[in-house]
């Protein structure tokens, strides 16, 4: 028994020292480590190597499972002041009455995938604090836009906004009256601070960020441990992805000054930094 007690002893030392990276190791390029992470930008999976005991590389991929917000209501952006110019005109031009939609739903898809390279750096060999630089790419289309009902008024509002094209641009020059406003306003779905016009029975847009998004963070542990073949790590930084634009059929849209509803929408059409906190398991392979 006493000679199973000091092999079992001996094994345990030598898992335990295979476990540590010798201090003398330059670890220039020479391990390599993997993790899985969950955070704020989804879920990811990397591949990690050292550069130096000071650096080291984190290589993977992000995605952010589909998420899906439903019934956001968004007005049209139709006063009493333009109303009845609107009606009269489509009336004048169509001989149908126009109904004009109220309480107009749609619905938000929001969707993030991103490749990664992000370098780690310590302030000395020893330490699990950090400073990580680097940058996200990846799909720059994040959120789609589009509404559910009110299919048949959005559909008149479509053929509304066609006369008022013409209008505006002197087609219907000898059927104006007098009195009659110079331009007709278009007409659309309030976004944030972005006017849709619908395109048949829908209004539809999409909002799109940068697609290199480069990245600043700080966090603890690294991600090819010097002691352990198994730790833990969190990230809290910041991507930078620039001014968010909605666009409509890849035609960016410019700020009408319009104050619509459109919840997380119009949230993140504000955003130009995301911030970023996430924690991750580690293993050293090599």
């Amino acid at each position: 028994m006493k000679k199973y007690f000091i092999a079992v002893c001996m094994l345990a030392t030598a898992i335990g020292a295979s476990a540590q990276i010798d201090e003398e190791d330059k670890q220039l390029f020479n391990h390599l480590g993997a993790g899985v992470s969950v955070g704020m930008d989804g879920i990811g999976i990397n591949l990690a190597t050292t550069i130096t005991p000071y650096v080291q590389a984190r290589m993977g991929y992000n995605f952010l499972p589909e998420i899906k917000v439903k019934d956001i209501e968004v007005d049209v952006n139709i006063d009493g002041n333009n109303e009845q110019v609107i009606k009269n005109t489509y009336k004048t031009v169509t001989g149908k009455d126009l109904d004009i939609p109220r309480n107009v739903l749609i619905d938000g898809k929001i969707n993030m995938n991103n490749f990664k390279l992000l370098f780690d750096i310590y302030p000395s060999k020893t330490s699990a604090w950090r400073l990580t630089v680097g940058f996200y790419a990846g799909k720059s289309q994040i959120i789609d836009a589009y509404t559910t009902n009110c299919q048949e008024q959005l559909s008149a509002l479509t053929a509304y906004n066609e006369i008022a094209d013409d209008y505006n641009a002197g087609k219907y020059a000898s059927m104006v009256p007098a009195g009659a406003p110079e331009t007709l306003p278009i007409a659309g779905v309030k976004l944030g601070d972005y006017l849709v016009r619908p395109n048949g029975s829908q209004a539809q847009a999409y909002l799109k960020v940068n697609g290199f998004k480069p990245y600043v963070g700080i966090g603890s542990g690294r991600a090819i441990s010097n002691k352990h073949r198994f730790s833990f790590a969190w990230d809290l930084g910041c991507q930078f992805w620039g001014t968010p634009t909605i666009y409509v059929q890849d035609v960016p849209l410019d700020k009408e000054g319009v104050e619509g509803d459109g919840g997380v929408i119009k949230t993140i059409s504000k955003i130009t930094v995301y911030p970023t906190f996430s924690f991750r398991f580690n293993g050293r392979i090599l």
